[in-house]
């Protein structure tokens, strides 16, 4: 079985340099916990994931203003990528 198979084909994507604010409305609209964040300037190169989690734990339990706050700055980098003719 490959990873084509049975991946998501319908992500929702943000740029880092969005809002916190705008990410939530996304997540709400979407009704899913995770956005892929996007680098715009050379296209559109996945360079990290934000999920409802750290929007949890990096901004509300630390009683930040979201308003001040950016997706690049809380996302996590760390991303592990696979082709969909990859097996699983």
């Amino acid at each position: 079985m490959s990873v084509g198979e049975i991946c998501n084909r319908d992500t929702v994507v943000i740029g880092k340099e969005e809002s916190i604010v705008a990410a939530a409305k996304l997540l709400r609209q979407f009704h899913v916990g995770s956005v892929v964040v996007v680098d715009r300037d050379n296209g559109i190169k996945p360079v990290g994931i934000l999920t409802d989690r750290d929007l949890v734990v990096e901004i509300l339990a630390a009683e930040l203003d979201p308003n001040t706050v950016s997706v690049g700055d809380i996302m996590s980098y760390e991303l592990t990528t696979a082709r969909e003719d990859e097996g699983l």
